[in-house]
């Protein structure tokens, strides 16, 4: 797929989801890569394709919003962009036309995934004492929702499904308060587990 198409494909809001923000509200978010607690620090227009942080004084396009999150060049924006929209970006899809609507379906999936499974780790990691080994776990998981969120839901979708589906219904409903009682209930089912 061509980088323009591929750019194309996916809103503001979808990609500041995938990259581990929250969702937003009237257009708003926080700037969650600068631990920004204020909710109106972000605003994002998915009609225009752009966002903009009101405290630093930056925005642009998608791209630059990926940028500004994980950093690197726009041809390494482009490639995490293309694996959140299940394409390849040197033209050639992956997969034939029936299977790209259950891409972006899946796609779709995982940025309501990776917010609730962001909430569920800093739950854990605050509950956890400084020794506890379960640490590792959320500590991991937090650093593969940034660098491969979709892998990482596939992943989730693989090995445990039904707590899978559970954090993108809770994602969907966009309620803070259900999205915690779920992820601390995982968090102390994989911990019975274990």
């Amino acid at each position: 797929m061509k980088g323009t198409d591929i750019i194309g494909a996916v809103s503001i809001t979808d990609v500041f989801i995938g990259l581990g923000g929250d969702q937003p509200r009237n257009g708003h978010a926080r700037a969650f890569w600068r631990d920004g607690d204020n909710p109106q620090a972000v605003s994002l227009n998915d009609v225009k394709g752009c966002w903009y942080d009101h405290r630093d004084h930056v925005g642009g396009g998608v791209l630059d919003l990926i940028r500004r999150v994980r950093g690197g060049t726009r041809s390494d924006a482009l490639e995490w962009l293309a694996e959140l929209n299940g394409v390849s970006v040197d033209s050639r899809p992956l997969r034939d036309r029936a299977s790209i609507t259950a891409t972006q379906q899946h796609r779709r999936e995982s940025a309501y995934f990776v917010g609730v499974a962001r909430i569920m780790s800093e739950t854990a990691l605050e509950s956890l004492a400084p020794e506890d080994p379960s640490r590792a776990i959320y500590t991991e998981l937090l650093a593969a929702l940034s660098t491969s969120p979709l892998s990482e839901y596939t992943a989730w979708c693989e090995h445990q499904p039904q707590f899978a589906a559970a954090l993108v219904r809770a994602g969907r409903s966009r309620q803070r308060r259900l999205q915690t009682a779920l992820a601390t209930f995982i968090t102390s089912e994989v911990e019975g587990a274990a």
